[in-house]
């Protein structure tokens, strides 16, 4: 009961707090590029909820990576729990060592691979050392034959705490900046709408040149790329606000999708050894 009061006491304030610097980390950092200043057009609830997207979506990627991780190194290193754990559990955390490192080996070549294919090199890497510092520490704990569970030391965990803060950080930083770029070329990630509304009486559309930059609670921002500057609309101003169907893909993305098929395709066909 005392460890669940001090965690939504002490813990949880803490990472509700670093949830909202990552957040304005990424968000300072995108719009800056865009020559706004968000600061004075955001709100905390705004701010909370692109943290909680943010974090949410990295914790399902981390999660289903995770997940395809052991179901491979299942198949590749099998490891009898049941009979070990009865036997001889010292010879079992070496074992859980060897798959984490496994494991690992695993994540960190494909991560290679589907960045060469893909041009995605930060999107791939990113999963790569957020799991770099779990997988050290959870492999360590296993090799260390004094401990028989994870994560039990507060030092361990601390360090842990310390090392995905910092690159949780630098990544928000690396992403705002990405998705700015991105989204100047009409290639976003997070960001990138197709819509349209009337201001005073006049119809706006956003295309190649007139680009969507990101909305808040009580603002629209919209950037003209021609001239390299941002419109900042009131959303009390507009009218007829309107967002395009984000599941039509372009015929530009229908290409590059089919290029990247094809590339695959290439990569997992056999070769013909008689040649």
């Amino acid at each position: 009961m005392e460890k669940i009061k001090h965690f939504y006491r002490e813990i949880l304030p803490l990472y509700i707090f670093f949830s909202y610097c990552l957040g304005y980390v990424f968000i300072k950092t995108y719009y800056s590029t865009f020559g706004i200043d968000i600061e004075y057009y955001i709100s905390i609830t705004d701010l909370l909820f692109l943290s909680i997207y943010l974090l949410v979506s990295l914790a399902l990627v981390l999660i289903a990576v995770e997940i395809l991780l052991k179901i491979v190194v299942m198949f590749i290193y099998p490891i009898d729990y049941e009979k070990l754990e009865k036997e001889d559990k010292k010879k079992l955390n070496q074992k859980r060592g060897n798959a984490e490192m496994i494991s690992f080996i695993i994540l960190f070549v494909l991560s290679f691979i589907i960045s060469y294919y893909t041009g995605e090199y930060l999107y791939t890497f990113t999963v790569l050392f957020t799991l770099l510092p779990i997988k050290m520490v959870s492999a360590s704990n296993k090799f260390d034959k004094s401990r028989d569970a994870e994560f039990d030391n507060k030092l361990d965990f601390d360090f842990l705490n310390v090392m995905i803060g910092i690159i949780l950080f630098f990544l928000s930083f690396l992403y705002g900046w990405k998705e700015s770029s991105n989204v100047k070329n009409n290639n976003g990630l997070f960001f990138s709408k197709n819509i349209e509304f009337t201001y005073k009486n006049e119809k706006l559309i956003s295309t190649n040149n007139n680009i969507f930059v990101g909305e808040t609670s009580e603002y629209v921002f919209v950037y003209d790329k021609k001239i390299s500057k941002t419109q900042i609309y009131n959303k009390s101003d507009l009218e007829d606000f309107r967002v395009n169907d984000p599941t039509v893909i372009s015929k530009e993305d229908k290409i590059k999708y089919n290029q990247t098929i094809q590339e695959i395709k290439k990569l997992l066909e056999p070769t013909d050894s008689s040649k």
